[in-house]
């Protein structure tokens, strides 16, 4: 289910309350100030299930984060430790002192939701475009898409590689009640990392084509066997 930040915001957050620790006339600085004009929760809203599960980690504090991971190029785990402990950070994602940070797989989970609803590019790409014109990025565009933790040709095969072992646990945990066909299908993707150019848009388009046709079929089956996709958590 889809979390969302307070619009009106809080005196608590460590851009007010730890300002004097946020490095000055820095890309921090500027992303805690203007963050909010250029990322709103409903702009990806139609990526979590309404009503469903847990409110999740509101995905406009997710994108600031992967807006530093941006900036500082770093992994999943550091990234995930900078969101627990650097007021840097956390004054630039909008949080708390007391935010506990942000584990490094919700980071490829994030990935995944925005791969599997085309989100990746346009989406993604606007966001970017918009933080470019406020100033909070300095370097041009092109160059900021290249190295996000999104568009990196290595962040992106983790990503497929994430969708494609959850499907492959899905269907072990649904055994005879899917198609062999599929299943098989499905367990082959899992196994091995296919062997295309990850650099090349229409290529990754069309293997995640590949995958939405299989998962959909996946998660259907699921649906009709609850207690058996539960295995698969």
């Amino acid at each position: 289910m889809l979390g969302r930040v307070d619009p009106q915001g809080s005196l608590l957050e460590t851009r007010h309350m730890r300002r004097h620790l946020v490095t000055k006339g820095s890309f921090y600085e500027r992303l805690a100030d203007h963050g909010h004009e250029v990322i709103c929760d409903g702009d990806f809203a139609h990526l979590y299930s309404e009503g469903k599960g847990r409110p999740s980690v509101p995905p406009s504090v997710m994108l600031r984060a992967m807006m530093c991971a941006t900036h500082d190029r770093t992994s999943d785990a550091e990234t995930s430790r900078r969101t627990r402990v650097d007021s840097d950070w956390k004054a630039a994602m909008g949080v708390d002192d007391w935010f506990e940070g942000i584990g490094a797989t919700t980071f490829s989970l994030m990935r995944a939701r925005m791969v599997a609803h085309d989100a990746d590019g346009a989406l993604f790409e606007k966001t970017l475009e918009r933080a470019v014109k406020k100033g909070i990025f300095k370097e041009p565009l092109t160059a900021i898409i290249d190295s996000s933790p999104v568009h990196g040709a290595g962040a992106v095969a983790d990503t497929y590689e994430l969708v494609r072992k959850m499907m492959g646990r899905l269907a072990r945990a649904l055994g005879g009640h899917f198609d062999a066909g599929l299943r098989a299908k499905a367990l082959e993707l899992a196994a091995a990392k296919p062997d295309i150019d990850w650099q090349d848009a229409a290529v990754r388009k069309e293997h995640l084509g590949e995958l939405v046709e299989l998962a959909a079929t996946l998660l259907g089956t699921a649906a009709a066997e609850p207690e058996l996709a539960a295995d698969a958590d």
